[in-house]
């Protein structure tokens, strides 16, 4: 929660945080068998996005827009559209 208010200034709710989904996949921009683990969390949050902290852009993407992700993205974005939670 202190990470996304840092880097997105947006103020997660606490008692709406519940876990989503772990990844595990190649890193983008890594040396060939670099692998990243992605522990996902959904929650409601107060406040807008703004690029503040490592983030230098901020975009809303919609399934159509995923191969602009990281693969590990893409896996998150994948369960998100099966799940009817992203269009």
């Amino acid at each position: 929660m202190r990470e996304v208010k840092e880097e997105t200034a947006v103020r997660l709710r606490p008692e709406t945080v519940t876990p989503f989904t772990v990844v595990h996949e190649a890193a983008h921009g890594y040396p060939e068998g670099t692998r990243v683990r992605l522990a996902c969390f959904l929650a409601e949050g107060d406040g807008e996005p703004a690029e503040q902290g490592e983030i230098a852009e901020l975009a809303w993407l919609g399934y159509a827009e995923r191969v602009r992700c990281a693969p590990g993205v893409r896996l998150v974005m994948d369960q998100l559209h099966e799940r009817g939670m992203l269009g």
